[in-house]
């Protein structure tokens, strides 16, 4: 069992190589731009590693989410649909500023090949979209909302206010971009309504199976 693991391990390795972060257009743009501040002069080399370092982090947090699902096998591994939306999903995560939705990606590779039937190509392009699209604000807000009764508008507003220390304009600011996402839409047939309700869509609940990892209660 531990050899099969090691061996399933050192395939998700060798994958991970496909894609070097020293030749990245991306590193090498850092380069060019560093090498224009002539103050910088031996801190370009240094910037330069710490970025690398940043890179393979992130990286490496993703790969481990892979690896430790039990139900890994090479098979699923070595599908090309899975290695090229590995690629897919490296590249977004190089993106990243920061590695707090590191695991959000990595989840959804595993939910989406892995731990589940593989989804269609198309669906799986349609869930990356909407994880790169959202702040890690705007994930907090939809996982708050999941578990809170929305039924009453004005008390849910007033708690999700409180909640994230909202105004009223910031509320309503977070919800239109939310919907620009495709979670949620702004519910219709509410002609004397007093402000806009939004309701939560499909796309959420996909996206909450196969990213948050929220089970039904």
């Amino acid at each position: 069992m531990k050899d099969n693991f090691k061996n399933k391990k050192q395939e998700m390795r060798a994958v991970e190589k496909t894609v070097e972060i020293a030749n990245s257009p991306t590193a090498k743009l850092l380069t060019t731009f560093l090498q224009q501040i002539p103050i910088l002069g031996p801190s370009i080399e240094f910037a330069e590693r710490i970025l690398l370092n940043f890179q393979n982090h992130k990286r490496q947090e993703f790969c481990d989410i892979i690896i430790k699902s039990k139900m890994i096998t090479t098979e699923k591994v070595s599908d090309v649909e899975f290695l090229v939306n590995f690629a897919k999903t490296i590249n977004a995560i190089d993106r990243l500023a920061t590695n707090d939705k590191v695991k959000y990606f990595g989840n959804l590779l595993k939910n989406c090949y892995i731990e589940n039937d593989k989804v269609n190509a198309d669906f799986y392009d349609e869930m990356l979209n909407i994880i790169k699209n959202l702040t890690l604000l705007q994930i907090k807000i939809l996982v708050y909302w999941n578990k809170s009764d929305d039924k009453n508008w004005d008390d849910f507003k007033g708690r999700v206010m409180k909640e994230f220390n909202f105004t009223e304009s910031q509320f309503y600011g977070q919800l239109n971009s939310l919907s620009k996402t495709g979670v949620c839409r702004q519910q219709g047939g509410f002609t004397f309504a007093a402000e806009d309700i939004y309701v939560l869509t499909d796309y959420f609940y996909e996206i909450k199976k196969y990213v948050l990892e929220i089970t039904a209660t």
